[in-house]
């Protein structure tokens, strides 16, 4: 089972989506002038669409990354493949002993060093973003975050919605799926 692993932030001012405004006047946003955030871990089943996602406060850390996939092994039983792009958060040496402890159930991969573009989370994140904040204000941080677990629950109980999502990434997941399912991978790793 493939996991491919992100954080996100959600901004309390929310982003200006596409918008029409006369020439001269564009629209604008209240903002409270606070620099919060909500913030969350998220993984994302590449085969079924299934997603998994915890907020988290302060900054992201090795700590609160490897509580996330503490997590995630509690709801799940198969053997974890977790991709994730290079974010000190889970790539810190201070992770390398959580990985050791835990080798018997996961496996980690990483993606190439900028290239976002081969993260097909990052699909969801954007969707997750334009429904949850973008064109809004919200004047309490909380506020944003019950919208943006909202927008996840709905996700997280509409897996083919989320696959509809990455279909842009098919072919490049296609790939990146015939990579790591490839003997050299599993002799690596001594997954058997």
């Amino acid at each position: 089972m493939f996991r491919l692993g992100e954080e996100a932030s959600f901004a309390p001012w929310g982003a200006l989506s596409y918008s029409w405004a006369p020439q001269g006047h564009p629209p604008a946003v209240p903002t409270s002038g606070r620099r919060q955030a909500y913030k969350v871990f998220g993984l994302l089943d590449s085969f079924s669409g299934h997603c998994f996602s915890k907020a988290h406060t302060g900054r992201f850390h090795s700590d609160s990354s490897a509580a996330f996939f503490l997590d995630v092994l509690t709801h799940t039983t198969p053997h974890l493949c977790v991709i994730h792009d290079g974010a000190r958060s889970h790539t810190s040496k201070a992770m390398a002993p959580f990985f050791t402890t835990q080798a018997a159930r996961v496996t980690r991969g990483h993606l190439p060093a900028y290239s976002p573009d081969f993260h097909p989370i990052e699909s969801l994140w954007k969707k997750v973003k334009k429904l949850a904040t973008h064109l809004k204000y919200f004047p309490e941080c909380t506020l944003v975050q019950a919208e943006g677990e909202k927008t996840w629950l709905h996700f997280a109980q509409t897996p083919q919605e989320v696959m509809t999502l990455m279909t842009r990434y098919g072919d490049s997941l296609g790939a990146l799926a015939a990579y790591w399912h490839t003997e050299l991978f599993l002799k690596s790793y001594k997954i058997r």
